[in-house]
């Protein structure tokens, strides 16, 4: 898929609510992933970032290493809840 059916996708996810599950390596793509110019990486970050109100992790012993992509991903999840 294209970074704008995504994004279309996370639109609607945001607006309508429920269940979404992603993979480390998808979210850390559309969160961190500097190669994308910031005008088509900010949308899709920006839902990702600040529309979850509870983030469920598995494997969280990928998250152990504070310099890993997808811990700094993950800390920049606007979120009071998560369960690892």
């Amino acid at each position: 898929k294209t970074l704008a059916e995504r994004t279309q996708f996370l639109r609607s996810w945001a607006a309508r609510g429920g269940v979404m599950i992603i993979g480390y390596e998808m979210f850390t793509a559309l969160v961190g992933n500097t190669e994308l110019s910031s005008a088509k990486q900010g949308t899709a970050s920006e839902i990702l970032l600040n529309s979850a109100e509870l983030i469920v992790l598995d494997e969280g012993h990928r998250l152990k290493n504070a310099q890993s992509k997808v811990s700094q991903a993950l800390s920049k999840c606007r979120t009071l809840r998560r369960i690892v």
